[in-house]
């Protein structure tokens, strides 16, 4: 122990040895020797935070190549909170390569946010403008506040401006949903080609939108057929999203009858395999498996459990919420008609009538769980050598209890490894 330590103190003085000699290179005379200071600080990431503030006076290197690596490394390392302000103010004077590589840093840091957004404020300093909108169509989630600015910009009457503006759009796009209160007040004004952009950005937030449906079947009825026409088409995907995403927290409406026989295709992180149900062998089965289908359930969904030529088990949604929910959403058992053979499907079970959304695949012959209940619903009908290679490295270790409690995050924090379910449909007929 005493010599882990030892190794750990000595190793710890090295690193700040070598950035601090790497540091006294920045101020080299030889531009050879500056390059290759920034190039190597760069290299060892995080590490060389203590460098930072050299670096960013290194961005005015009166020579380019040196100034270039000064601004790669400065991504490299990522930024401090305290550089955010001195970052902002070269972001209008930097030569145009460099301000770019400012803005990749800036991008990174939640606290550039505010200030990248004033910088927004004032359309007449168009570089700072185009500069700000680069930096925030990088920033994604967290820049989501600067949508409705940025949606202005996309009128501006400077061409480059305009075009970082539809640009960072475009990018900022997925994250509408956390501005929706106010692009339904931009839908209150005057109708025009903005309000059909909003619209389109509505369609796209899925649940968070629910708020804008009675707007947008205001905007539906309008006479301008181009925007009525997007208006019902926003209203149809958003309503299609937030019954789907609704309906996953009722299990008591998951009723549906599922086909005679269906196929099911599991789109997974090792590749395709397709399971068809033969609702006679478990009726009950293969209803509640056809209604998780068609409601995403298993969408993101970890196989937790496999083990050898056993089974490879999974249906605890990613969402914890999710599952929480289904929690005790329990079925009645079937009749054993079916033998648990090798690639059949069968719902896991804590006891009589206790099965909700856990399935299990059997990777082997286990025909000696057909006595104690455990009625098969289906079976692997093509990509058997795929189901073969989910890893199986972790056994039974995760824990059941913990999927509940943290859903994915919990095995993907753990259990790397694990492979998992991208998306699992009903096959077309």
């Amino acid at each position: 122990m005493r010599a882990l330590l030892i190794s750990l103190i000595l190793g710890s003085a090295a690193t700040a040895g070598s950035v601090k000699e790497l540091t006294a290179k920045l101020f080299d005379e030889s531009p050879i020797v500056r390059y290759e200071g920034a190039r190597d600080l760069g290299a060892m990431g995080t590490k060389a935070r203590a460098a930072l503030p050299e670096i960013i006076d290194m961005l005015g290197d009166e020579e380019p190549w040196v100034r270039m690596e000064a601004g790669r490394a400065l991504v490299r390392i990522g930024i401090t909170a305290k550089q955010v302000k001195p970052l902002m103010g070269r972001l209008e004077v930097a030569p145009t390569e460099i301000s770019r590589l400012i803005s990749e840093a800036l991008a990174t840091r939640e606290e550039a946010i505010s200030p990248l957004i004033d910088a927004l404020a004032d359309e007449r300093n168009r570089r700072l403008c185009r500069e700000a909108l680069y930096a925030l169509g990088l920033a994604g989630r967290k820049a989501a506040p600067a949508i409705p600015r940025v949606l202005e910009l996309t009128n501006s009457a400077d061409p480059g401006v305009k075009k970082a503006a539809s640009d960072a759009l475009r990018r900022l796009a997925p994250w509408s949903g956390a501005v929706v209160e106010e692009l339904v007040t931009l839908l209150g004004e005057q109708p025009n080609e903005k309000t059909w952009v909003v619209v389109r950005l509505l369609a796209g937030a899925g649940p968070a939108a629910k708020a804008a449906i009675p707007t947008l079947r205001d905007l539906a009825a309008s006479k301008n057929v181009r925007l009525a026409t997007a208006a019902d088409k926003a209203l149809k995907q958003i309503d299609v999203v937030v019954t789907i995403a609704d309906a996953l927290f009722q299990p008591q409406a998951a009723k549906l009858r599922a086909p005679d026989k269906y196929r099911v295709r599991f789109t997974t992180t090792q590749g395709t395999f397709v399971v068809e149900v033969k609702r006679d062998l478990a009726p009950l089965g293969a209803d509640r498996f056809y209604n998780l289908v068609k409601l995403g359930f298993f969408d993101g969904a970890h196989f937790f459990r496999v083990m050898g030529n056993f089974v490879a088990q999974f249906g605890l949604h990613a969402n914890p919420k999710v599952s929480a929910a289904w929690k005790r959403a329990e079925i009645k058992d079937d009749p054993i008609k079916g033998s648990n053979k090798r690639g059949t499907l069968c719902f896991a079970t804590a006891g009589a009538d206790t099965r909700t959304t856990q399935i299990f695949i059997s990777l082997g012959n286990n025909s000696h769980l057909d006595a104690k209940g455990f009625a098969q619903f289906g079976e692997v009908v093509s990509g058997w050598k795929v189901v073969k290679k989910l890893h199986d490295g972790y056994g039974d270790q995760p824990d059941q209890a913990m999927i509940q409690l943290e859903g994915a995050k919990y095995l993907e924090r753990e259990f790397p490894k694990l492979d998992s379910i991208r998306k699992a449909e009903l096959e077309e007929k």
